[in-house]
């Protein structure tokens, strides 16, 4: 069943979105929904995903996934976008199969004529779906029974999914319970209405551990393709020729499809790869788990062993190979994947995938069954510069919801962020190697250029300058950047062995460590003193007393008072805070007007650097 348009009007933040699915001839193309959080692209899916659920439920109202008496979808006017007065969604499919829903701020009654910029299907929905005393209308021939062997043909010769972005496979070291699965033969219910298959895929893994064994007991037991060869029972007398049995490996239905899964778990498993003769392992009657095997080696012993990422692609592709499968319709002899047809939605495609996989593998799969439509949400830019590596251009398209406009790669929103952070992450970190490899004496980063000032003034006024000249003090740009200076100790070049100090403010929560020739340090916190943020923290309430009476704009209070939470009176301290607009305009009086006394506590800091034993090369 492919999705030919989707509707959507005056929906949350979605004001008029009109899509029509794109096709290469025949082969529906991938379609990519992005946006930022809030967008619509959830809203999306949810409309495609009714459809397809009240399609299935129609021809098997004994196995519907919706508990009777429910809805999966609500219709509510809550969902009308701010400002207007009604809502309208629609989704068309193949063969003239279509749901529309449309939900008004009050009764029809109370217009007195259609609403601005009804026009077309919605204003044919205002005309044609409402009664006087109503402000619901929800309408569809995909819900019809007269349509039943239409939709029957749709949904029992294709694959039909919807893999939600709550849907989770427990890894192995998390549920335990896993380890001890046993495989165990699928039992079928053959009554007219119900089907095994299940649309909205939570966790899927389990159905497709004991599929996988179903087809690799059929393959086993069934397809043994043996060929019986003359052989003389006595040598060179050809009259006394016995049939003897030769094993020719496998043919038949269910080899098929198990080969087309191994060649899934061969994209998605990285160390197959390097393997011969991959299969399937099936354990004893007391231990049926399913392995991975390679020649008689086991590579996997458990299924559920497969890390995280790979156990989510496993979850997505071998669902859509187990559901087309098990079709009602007999899709027995399909051997290829351009063999496999339907419609995939898949809501944050990317869901627990690292980089590569996003990249690489990903694509690859989706590439891979040329005939499914997937429509699916992304916010990964990997994935789609993947998409456009593995398809061109041409090969798939993307939309920027709410707007539902079409998009190139390059005009991906979050591609552009990705890939600033990306070059300033890049460029951050070889600024730092070229200062430390260029510099002479040994560096110490701080925080900020005020931290550099402070420390620079208390050396001249406590008599540790001697101390701070055996330094170059540099501005780190922040604490995360102190963060990403200690992470690139094990990148710098093994001939650097120059000393590098990272001093962080009182309030970090940092452990101090050393690595190699990188010494992590952070300042000492006074909690008596009034500023609890920032080296300002190191000054006494006397001494910011005195800033304060030079210029009351430098420090900012909350007196003391009482507030009420859950009914009950909590006192509240006064609070003091350095104005961030003043910050450097305070360093610069401190620096002029303080003494010795004002800056006794940085007295520390000079034996923090005194202890370190610092190396020029």
């Amino acid at each position: 069943m492919y999705l030919k348009r989707i509707q959507l009007r005056n929906y949350g933040p979605i004001q008029d979105l009109d899509i029509d699915l794109p096709f290469d001839g025949t082969r529906p193309k991938p379609v990519l929904l992005v946006g930022e959080n809030g967008s619509g692209k959830t809203i999306v899916l949810s409309h495609i995903v009714n459809a397809m659920v009240n399609a299935k439920d129609s021809i098997f109202q004994e196995s519907s996934e919706i508990v009777k008496g429910k809805v999966l979808k609500l219709r509510s006017g809550t969902f009308i976008s701010v400002g207007a007065e009604y809502y309208y969604g629609r989704t068309d499919f193949e063969q003239n199969l279509f749901l529309e829903e449309m939900y008004l701020r009050k009764t029809k009654s109370e217009y007195k004529s259609p609403l601005v910029g009804m026009e077309g299907q919605i204003l044919d929905a205002w005309n044609a779906g409402f009664k006087n005393n109503e402000n619901d209308h929800f309408d569809g021939n995909i819900t019809e029974r007269n349509l039943v062997s239409t939709k029957r043909e749709l949904v029992s010769k294709r694959c039909l999914l919807y893999f939600p972005s709550n849907r989770a496979e427990e890894p192995a070291w998390l549920n335990h319970a896993n380890l001890h699965m046993k495989a165990q033969h699928t039992e079928s219910d053959r009554f007219k209405g119900k089907t095994q298959r299940r649309l909205i895929a939570h966790s899927p893994i389990r159905e497709i551990h004991d599929w996988l064994y179903d087809i690799a007991y059929d393959r086993a037991v069934f397809e043994t393709n043996i060929q019986h060869v003359p052989f003389p029972l006595t040598a060179g007398d050809t009259n006394q020729n016995v049939p003897l049995p030769v094993f020719k490996g496998y043919k038949g239905n269910a080899t098929n499809v198990y080969n087309l899964a191994l060649e899934i778990l061969q994209m998605i498993y990285p160390e197959s790869a390097t393997r011969t003769n991959l299969n399937f392992g099936i354990g004893r009657r007391n231990n049926r788990v399913l392995a991975l095997m390679s020649n008689h080696d086991t590579i996997v012993p458990n299924l559920f062993q497969f890390s995280s990422g790979e156990m989510a692609l496993l979850a997505l592709f071998l669902s859509i190979l187990r559901d087309f499968d098990m079709c009602e319709v007999n899709n027995a002899d399909f051997a290829k994947f351009r063999d496999i047809k339907g419609l995939v939605v898949i809501d944050e495609v990317d869901l627990h995938l690292h980089s590569l996989q996003q990249y690489d593998v990903l694509p690859r799969l989706v590439h891979t069954f040329p005939n499914v439509q997937f429509v699916m949400t992304t916010h990964s830019p990997l994935f789609i510069l993947g998409m456009d590596k593995m398809y061109s251009k041409d090969g798939f398209e993307i939309y920027d919801l709410p707007s539902g406009s079409r998009i190139s790669p390059e005009e991906f929103d979050e591609f552009d962020r990705a890939f600033l952070a990306f070059k300033n992450t890049k460029e951050f970190a070889n600024e730092i190697r070229t200062q430390i490899s260029k510099a002479i004496f040994p560096i110490l980063y701080v925080e900020g250029s005020i931290d550099k000032d402070y420390l620079q003034q208390a050396a001249k006024l406590l008599g540790k300058e001697s101390v701070l000249e055996r330094f170059e003090i540099k501005d780190a740009g922040g604490a995360p950047n102190l963060k990403k200076i200690w992470s690139l100790n094990k990148q710098l070049p093994e001939s650097t062995s120059k000393t590098v100090v990272l001093l962080h403010d009182p309030e970090n929560n940092v452990k101090e460590m050393n690595e190699s020739q990188m010494h992590k340090r952070k300042m000492s916190f006074f909690d008596d003193h009034p500023i609890k943020k920032g080296i300002e923290n190191l000054f006494d309430q006397e001494t910011l007393e005195k800033a304060r009476t030079h210029s009351m704009r430098f420090i900012d209070i909350i007196q003391s008072h009482t507030k009420t939470e859950r009914g009950k009176k909590i006192n509240v301290h006064e609070t003091w805070c350095i104005n961030e607009d003043e910050k450097r305009n305070l360093c610069d009086w401190l620096c002029i007007n303080g003494n010795s006394k004002d800056f006794q506590n940085f007295e520390h800091i000079f034996e923090i650097l005194e202890q370190i034993d610092i190396s020029f090369e």
